[in-house]
């Protein structure tokens, strides 16, 4: 099967078009980068600079938006807080460096960031 498709063009009158196969487009995908996925649950605990208040301890389904909260409230504890990410035992070295990158920023902002699998067996 062909597709036909328009090249974005700058400024351009011309109206090229060029034809691709399904086969070229299925190509294409393979050689771009892997979506990461993250691991479907974690423990996050967020101490707070000093450890002289509670800190904040939650276990939830990662996704964006919670990851966003979880970053959020390591901020809210400001520098010198430390937030800690436990993933389930059988989690992937792939999806532990990718958890690993979803909170690397915030070491930027004077934040310990620990992430790493959990040692209980379930």
């Amino acid at each position: 099967m062909l597709a036909r498709v328009r090249p974005l063009e700058q400024g351009g009158a011309e109206s090229a078009e060029r034809w691709t196969t399904r086969r070229d487009w299925r190509r294409q995908r393979a050689t771009t980068q892997p979506i990461h996925q993250l691991p479907s649950v974690v423990r996050s605990r967020v101490i707070p600079p000093g450890g002289g208040r509670a800190g904040l301890e939650r276990v939830t389904m990662l996704t964006p938006y919670e990851a966003e909260t979880i970053a959020a409230d390591a901020r809210r504890a400001g520098p010198g807080a430390r937030l800690e990410v436990i993933v389930p035992p059988s989690t992937s070295a792939a999806r532990l460096a990718a958890v690993e990158s979803l909170f690397a920023w915030l070491r930027e902002k004077g934040i310990e960031v620990s992430v790493r699998r959990d040692e209980e067996e379930s």
